[in-house]
């Protein structure tokens, strides 16, 4: 199974989360607003080196979102504004979809919707 990490995915999977365990040997596939997301938190942390070492020797894979990309990131946002998602949440499950891919977070908001793994 291929899957869309967002940022909280990529940080539990640095973090050595014993639930991601499985996903530590999956190529990182995720969108460059992700990717600013997870270096801010290890320039915060002081994990500058373990946040280079997940991106490093082709293990990610960036899927930038066009225009009608956030559009419809968007809308998801506007038509689920009560779970009070991130636009970078919005973006990366709109980018998950539109390429097959499981969106894989921690965010209990998504809990039951299509396409997504939930993983605390």
């Amino acid at each position: 199974m291929n899957y869309f990490f967002d940022s909280s995915a990529i940080i539990e999977v640095i973090e050595g989360n014993p639930g991601y365990s499985k996903f530590g040997a999956c190529q990182v596939v995720t969108a460059p607003i992700n990717f600013a997301e997870v270096h801010y938190y290890g320039l915060r942390e002081n994990h500058e080196g373990e946040v280079a070492a997940a991106f490093a020797g082709g293990n990610a894979v960036f899927l930038s979102p066009n225009l009608a990309d956030w559009k419809k990131a968007a809308e998801f946002r506007f038509a689920h504004k009560k779970k009070d998602f991130s636009i970078a949440d919005c973006v990366g499950y709109t980018l998950a979809k539109k390429n097959g891919l499981v969106f894989l977070t921690r965010d209990k908001a998504f809990s039951g919707m299509p396409g997504t793994e939930v993983v605390i």
